[in-house]
């Protein structure tokens, strides 16, 4: 069945109230399995879809030396093919052609500098192993890139006049005039099997860092890396575009203020899912009517959000959803959106949302 994506609908509603939600479905027409890895939002009415479809996975994602899942490392039985979708602000999404990726493979990441601007990268798959895929739109037409990645690109990223595509904690760039560089190398000391993710926010300000009990975030000011001390208790770790917090699962969500780690709520949360999006932080917790006696009520999954200087509820996602690094799987499907500013997610049947 078709996964679902909900959009707000900014007309109708005044200003400052609540986004209105509706579905609008994403065209898939593989299966068993597809997700949404990423969206992107180039304008009012006007969004990209990318991820996968009519693969078979085998197992659950490879993990880290800290025993963490390893973004976009499911292990397919049967490989997956490539989506790439476009929505003009009508009731549907259009297929692309993905140029250079014309049998097995997914794309994991999107981004743009405006309408004639935008990015595609991910990986394919051919006599058993993978490569790295990138592609670029002008406003037209899709061209394929070379990035000078080897077993693929798990995010692209516009700044400004460069765009850079990540593989773990390396960096290569697309400069002004089309020359590739590195941008940058790996953290000293940081080996190719502990998975990292970055925050980039900008060519001289990337955090790289890690979760679970081998905690280590370090700082690139465009010349020196430095080490950053990590939280008290092992966390999840997510960097903003202007703080880094600590999501320990149990226990109050921690924010690194002046080099020190301060609670921002003010008892312990349970922290199912948290997740960094366009500068915004959310995270996701359970709530349970449970009597000493009695029935016991289904169990809820609020999403909130910091507003910048409070977490502010946002949408109820429903009983039982799963989340995965770069997808928020809701039970049935779907993922959110409100206007042009996309939450995260995705799922495999169609379901209303809450």
């Amino acid at each position: 069945m078709a996964a679902v994506v909900a959009a707000a609908v900014v007309s109708g509603p005044a200003a400052g109230d609540p986004p209105v939600w509706r579905q609008i479905n994403p065209n898939f027409t593989w299966g068993p399995e597809r997700a949404v890895h990423d969206v992107e939002a180039t304008g009012a009415g006007e969004a990209w879809l990318a991820g996968y479809q009519g693969a078979l996975i085998n197992s659950t994602p490879q993990t880290d030396t800290a025993g963490n899942p390893i973004p976009n490392s499911q292990i397919f039985t049967l490989n997956p093919k490539p989506v790439l979708q476009r929505w003009t602000g009508g009731t549907g999404w259009a297929t692309q052609p993905t140029p250079g990726m014309t049998g097995e493979g997914e794309i994991l990441s999107l981004d743009s500098g405006g309408p004639s601007d935008v990015w595609a990268c991910g990986r394919t798959f051919q006599w058993g192993s993978s490569s790295s895929w990138a592609a670029h739109f002008d406003g037209q037409s899709w061209t394929s890139r070379s990035v000078g990645l080897s077993t693929g690109c798990e995010e692209v990223q516009v700044l400004g006049s460069d765009t850079v595509f990540r593989q773990n904690v390396r960096l290569m760039k697309l400069a002004a005039g089309a020359q590739w560089a590195t941008a940058l190398t790996s953290p000293p000391g940081w080996p190719d099997t502990l998975r990292g993710r970055m925050k980039i926010r900008s060519l001289t300000d990337i955090y790289a860092y890690t979760t679970g009990s081998s905690d280590r975030i370090t700082h690139w000011d465009g010349s020196t890396w430095t080490e950053i001390a990590p939280p008290p208790v092992a966390s999840k770790l997510v960097v903003s575009d202007t703080d880094i917090w600590a999501f320990p699962g149990s226990g109050p969500v921690l924010r690194l203020t002046g080099g020190v780690w301060e609670a921002t709520t003010a008892s312990s949360v349970q922290t199912i899912h948290s997740y960094e999006h366009d500068g915004s932080v959310y995270y996701v917790t359970s709530l349970c009517y449970c009597p000493m006696e009695g029935p016991r009520g289904p169990t809820t999954y609020p999403l909130y959000r910091w507003n910048g200087s409070a977490w502010t509820f946002v949408i109820n996602l429903g009983q039982n959803p799963t989340f995965k690094e770069r997808d928020w799987n809701l039970p049935g499907g779907g993922f959110l959106s409100t206007d042009v500013t996309v939450l995260g997610l995705t799922a495999k049947t169609d379901v209303p949302l809450p």
